[in-house]
């Protein structure tokens, strides 16, 4: 799994989000729902966000990168390291 830099979120607007969606999982990203309609993707970084909608075939109509908020970098810096005691 290639990462982004910690606080980078990508916003990725497609008709297939559900389908892009659980690539992305299984390519160790996370993808969220936003209320605008479009997926905010942390964890992998834009260009392998691209290249998984095209190895799927699944239409992109809006790719764009941001900073992610405080809360994005803390689950993002703390994902998979939680153990239960």
């Amino acid at each position: 799994m290639d990462s982004s830099p910690v606080g980078v979120v990508v916003h990725v607007r497609t008709p297939d989000a559900g389908v892009l969606s659980a690539a992305i999982l299984e390519r160790g990203g996370i993808a969220t729902p936003t209320t605008d309609g479009r997926l905010r993707i942390t964890g992998i970084p834009v260009a392998s966000v691209d290249a998984t909608a095209s190895a799927i075939g699944v239409e992109i109509h809006d790719l764009t990168t941001g900073r992610a908020d405080l809360e994005d970098v803390f689950l993002e810096l703390t994902r998979g390291k939680a153990t239960i005691r």
